[in-house]
């Protein structure tokens, strides 16, 4: 008799602590969810400022190649008519301007880096459109639709911030964040030549 009251006792004691160790499971692997959430979100925000930052340095270089290009030209020209191509002044004007732009990329070059640590360290704030994830997918595809843009077709070796680059120079302000935002399913680490993404056109203030 006593061997069954004690066997009694210890599955009545395993009754109430499976409940409380499951409790605790689901606790453990929403705080995972949630935490793996953060680091993509977090990873997407980086990658973002990231392709911004990069896409001002590539249209400064493309300046900088331009100004010492033109340089070489008069250089060369002087040197083939044996007297000057330009006056002093104006090619001293050529070579302060490319030194400024040579110090802007290098300003450039310390803020990325500086905005990768602060975003690395900085805690991530939620977005609050989470809460209305509840709601139609479709009814939140309708602005999407209705905005102006082009479609873009991905092409061998294409980056995003290249693509962004070669847009602004084509008269299209966009920002390698608003493409991003236009494209929530994109990865830009992982573009596939054929693959189709949509260039916004912001509106003009």
């Amino acid at each position: 008799m006593k061997r069954v009251f004690i066997l009694l006792l210890i599955a009545s004691s395993l009754a109430l602590l499976c409940p409380a160790s499951f409790a605790q499971d689901q606790s453990a692997a929403a705080a995972a969810a949630a935490a793996r959430q953060d680091a993509e979100e977090r990873y997407r925000h980086l990658s973002a400022t990231v392709e911004e930052l990069q896409a001002a340095l590539d249209v400064q270089r493309r300046r900088i190649d331009t100004l010492a290009g033109e340089l070489k030209s008069f250089r060369d020209e002087s040197a083939r008519t044996g007297h000057d191509a330009v006056t002093r002044e104006e090619f001293k004007d050529y070579a302060e301007k490319l030194r400024e732009l040579a110090q802007k990329q290098d300003a450039d070059r310390k803020l990325i880096l500086d905005e990768i640590k602060k975003l690395a360290t900085a805690p991530l704030v939620r977005a609050p459109e989470k809460k209305a994830a509840a709601e139609p997918p479709k009814a939140a595809a309708k602005p999407d639709k209705e905005e102006t843009g082009y479609e873009y077709v991905i092409k061998e070796k294409d980056t995003l911030s290249a693509i962004v680059v070669a847009c602004r120079e084509k008269g299209l302000k966009v920002t390698v964040k608003q493409v991003l935002e236009a494209n929530p399913k994109v990865n830009p680490n992982r573009l596939l030549p054929g693959q189709k993404i949509f260039i916004p056109a912001p509106s003009a203030p």
